[in-house]
């Protein structure tokens, strides 16, 4: 039994027509837009898309093509742009295949799979220049979208559904700090005409009352995707007093650090042990040492707050007259080892905060802990004036020079 189907929208326009067949769509169906020009054309068999499908601008250009098999896209489609130039591709395989799309320039745009029919797995949008504009993780059409500015830093967060964003979205300050909130907004709930509050982002304002609550302490939830980088640092002017400090830091989601710190001790630094004064003590040594540090952002930099722990290995030496023989000189010596727990204060100071660069380090510390002295009986008088207390206590200043490298590739942005 054969017979024609037309469909209205509810304000009355014609929507579609085509043939049915046994109570299935079946033959040449045609979709138009509300003025009445051709959408789509194409044909149905048993109700599933088959064949070659034409989709039309209002003007009646070509603005996408391909074949079904099954009700499903395989093979090569295309879509244009209205002056006919590319604006994406996908060679499907039953309805699966990897989508691009392409900026009116032919550069890329956005890529990502598609299975049957719906966005799958990370999908990359990029800005025209090549760089990363947003990524979104899709799980059966589904999934949440960071869009970054261009340092690598969240700009934009919420959630995509079928290639719409749905649901509340968060708004970000280039530091991090949480600006405002928008809901994007489709007409006729389906036609893509977003009302995009990007535009206004830096002027909205958010009360405290307003902001989402966050059960714990959530200084060590990942912000993805913040800058990740190793900061490697020095300062060989330190050797003016006493040291040389080598510092390797991994810099994690723009907050939180740990770095291991070796310090070569040697005072005076440019004095060989012979040639130093008879009767003056002198220091060989090293210390290493393994801190935490938490950031806070400024406009300049992060001052933070950190806590390490510390093993010192000393050696104190003395060139003196021998007792039973004054015209000889020999080198007394004693040693010490600490382990030591300190709080710092400091602050970094960095060429960008969210990406590669020249960076500075400075920082007051205390701390405290035990202390083991040995020295023979023989030497004790030598060794006097220093401190042989088993309580340490030790305050400390450092500064360091360095550059930050990026291990993710976002510093290079």
């Amino acid at each position: 039994m054969l017979g024609g189907g037309v469909f209205f929208s509810e304000d009355g326009t014609l929507e579609g027509e085509g043939d049915y067949s046994g109570g299935k769509k079946n033959g040449e169906w045609k979709y138009y837009y509300p003025s009445g020009k051709v959408a789509s054309s194409g044909l149905y068999e048993n109700d599933e898309s088959v064949g070659k499908w034409n989709y039309y601008y209002e003007d009646g250009s070509l603005s996408a093509s391909g074949e079904f098999v099954g009700g499903k896209k395989n093979g090569y489609w295309s879509s244009l742009n209205k002056d006919g130039t590319r604006r994406s591709e996908t060679t499907f395989n039953k309805g699966s295949g990897e989508y691009r799309e392409y900026y009116s320039s032919g550069k890329l745009k956005v890529k990502g799979q598609i299975l049957d029919g719906r966005n799958q797995g990370k999908w990359s949008y990029f800005f025209e220049d090549g760089k990363l504009e947003g990524e979104c993780d899709f799980d059966k059409g589904k999934g949440t979208y960071f869009g970054y500015y261009s340092n690598g830093t969240v700009q934009t967060k919420g959630q995509i559904e079928d290639d719409l964003r749905v649901g509340t979205w968060e708004l970000y300050e280039q530091d991090g700090k949480l600006s405002g909130y928008y809901k994007p907004f489709y007409e006729n709930n389906s036609l893509a005409r977003e009302i995009e509050s990007l535009a206004i982002k830096s002027t909205i304002k958010t009360p405290d009352k307003a902001r989402p609550k966050q059960q714990g302490f959530n200084y060590f939830r990942p912000r993805n995707p913040e800058y990740h980088g190793v900061i490697i640092g020095t300062n060989p002017m330190m050797a003016f007093v006493g040291s040389i400090p080598f510092a390797v830091e991994f810099y994690n989601e723009g907050r939180l650090g740990h770095e291991f710190v070796f310090e070569g001790i040697r005072d005076p630094f440019f004095t060989s042990d012979a040639d130093v004064s008879q009767d003056k003590t002198f220091t060989r040594g090293y210390a290493i040492a393994f801190r935490q540090k938490f950031y806070n952002p400024m406009k300049t930099g992060m001052w933070y707050f950190a806590h390490e722990v510390r093993f010192t290995n000393l050696g104190y030496f003395s060139n003196v007259a021998f007792p039973q023989s004054p015209s000889t000189i020999i080198t007394a010596s004693a040693s010490e080892q600490k382990a030591e727990y300190g709080i710092l204060l400091g602050a970094r100071l960095m060429q960008r905060n969210g990406g590669d660069g020249f960076t500075m380090d400075a920082f007051l510390g205390y701390s405290i802990g035990y202390r083991s002295f040995d020295v023979e009986p023989l030497y004790t008088e030598v060794f006097d004036g220093i401190n042989k207390d088993e309580f340490s206590q030790t305050f400390r200043f450092g500064l360091n020079f360095g550059y930050s490298f990026s291990f993710d590739g976002k510093g290079r942005r």
